[in-house]
């Protein structure tokens, strides 16, 4: 039985990851082709004043500019300066850094107990279309949201697998399946 069970959250796990990358991308693209402006020339950032250090303003300034009307949502809500998004399938995400940094939760009832396992419970994804500071613009440049790479991976699926941030990409690369060999089960 609890092979079972595992099996069935692995499942739920993959499909929500699955759905929620190409759902986000295609809001993305479908803001771009209503707005008539590139992703890479998006400036998240540009939607804080010079002073405004209060990050969930700026971020639900460029969600409801980009992406509010092309994705579908039960509720948005403010916890701790944070936006939280939850969708019908029971999954939620939270977007920080201005809408750049996305935590997603498959489990949207969990989304709010900070202490979930990265690459178990939450998976991280980023959105830096127009570059980002180091290795990060190789990553991320001219791209959509995309699952998060550490900053320090050496290129090789060893180093993939030597941190849980990495999760959804390792999911992604193993054609949205949880390979057998996954570490962040554990």
């Amino acid at each position: 039985m609890p092979t079972l069970i595992q099996n069935h959250n692995k499942k739920i796990i993959t499909t929500r990851l699955k759905k929620f990358y190409s759902t986000i991308n295609q809001a993305i693209l479908l803001s771009e082709q209503d707005k008539n402006i590139m992703r890479v020339d998006w400036r998240p950032s540009a939607f804080c004043s010079a002073g405004d250090k209060d990050n969930y303003s700026c971020t639900v300034k460029f969600f409801n500019e980009y992406l509010k009307n092309y994705i579908k949502y039960t509720k948005i809500e403010n916890k701790d300066g944070i936006l939280y998004v939850y969708f019908a399938d029971g999954s939620a995400a939270y977007f920080t850094y201005y809408g750049q940094d996305i935590y997603f939760f498959p489990k949207g009832s969990k989304a709010e107990l900070a202490q979930l396992k990265t690459g178990k419970d939450k998976f991280m994804f980023a959105f830096y279309p127009a570059g980002a500071s180091g290795k990060r613009n190789e990553y991320f440049k001219n791209l959509g949201v995309e699952p998060y790479i550490d900053v320090n991976w050496d290129g090789t699926k060893e180093g993939l697998y030597n941190s849980c941030s990495n999760g959804a990409k390792i999911i992604q690369l193993n054609g949205w399946q949880i390979p057998d060999d996954y570490p962040c089960f554990k």
